[in-house]
């Protein structure tokens, strides 16, 4: 039954899962995500550091999707407000 509820209710990877993590951890999943993504690139001044090395560019890459997807996840969140 709840399988049905599921697939009925699901996005199914679309958009936003069917269940989801409380807020706090959420927020917790973005910091891990956002520190990943600054050990690609700890200083984005220094960019042109990185354009030849496309290791370094799909780490980046890869990092930044996934801080970018996480973020979008935080912000359906009723709690959510950006402290920028």
């Amino acid at each position: 039954m709840v399988n049905a509820a599921l697939e009925l209710y699901d996005s199914g990877g679309s958009s936003s899962p069917a269940i989801v993590d409380v807020y706090e951890t959420a927020v917790k999943k973005l910091k891990i995500e956002l520190d990943a993504l600054i050990v690609t690139l700890d200083n984005p001044g220094a960019w042109a550091d990185i354009k030849d090395d496309e290791d370094a560019k799909k780490a980046f890459k890869e990092a930044f999707i996934g801080a970018l997807e996480q973020l979008n996840l935080v912000q359906q969140y009723y709690e959510y407000k950006w402290h920028g």
